[in-house]
């Protein structure tokens, strides 16, 4: 059975597609469009395989505009639950929904919680500068409470103008 959301993705790569979050030329009318027309959307979310959806080379735009035009009636914390286990398998993805989805619209502290050991512990393994990055515009002051994660920022802050400025917005420098 095919996925709705997916093939909203797939036809937004081969008719190519604006999905700029936000563009003031087209406002993304075909995407969106695409994406108002699936009625099960939840459904369509926790179903969804990440690895297929990482495929497409807009799908974090493409998700991101479900998510900001579906704020209201996407259960998050589901959704998450359903793609925990793909996001400790691919850190671009788990950036992706950390920065974009999680520190964006409401879920649980639980569930947020567990993202965010999960992403500080990949961070402290890998040294990804962009998951740094989001970490601390996600968290902001509270990324005090990780401190070798802070200590890797602080480290990285001279070789990378966007933790640096992530820092400084976070009142952490």
């Amino acid at each position: 059975m095919s996925n709705r959301l997916l093939d909203v993705m797939d036809k937004a790569q081969k008719n190519r597609w604006c999905t700029s979050m936000w563009c003031t030329t087209c406002g993304n009318i075909y995407a969106r469009e695409a994406i108002s027309s699936i009625e099960d959307l939840q459904a369509q979310l926790e179903s969804i395989d990440p690895r297929r959806m990482v495929s497409y080379e807009k799908w974090c735009d493409v998700l991101r505009l479900a998510a900001f035009d579906n704020f209201l009636i996407i259960d998050w914390n589901r959704v998450l639950d359903a793609w925990y286990d793909y996001a400790a398998e691919d850190i671009t993805f788990l950036d992706h929904i950390f920065f974009y989805i999680i520190g964006r619209y409401p879920v649980k502290e639980e569930i947020f919680k567990k993202w965010e050991r999960l992403a500080v512990s990949k961070a402290l393994k890998s040294e990804n500068l962009s998951l740094i990055e989001s970490i601390i515009r996600v968290l902001g002051e509270k990324t005090a409470q990780h401190k070798e994660l802070l200590e890797l920022a602080f480290e990285k802050r001279g070789t990378s103008k966007l933790i640096n400025d992530a820092l400084i917005k976070a009142n952490l420098n």
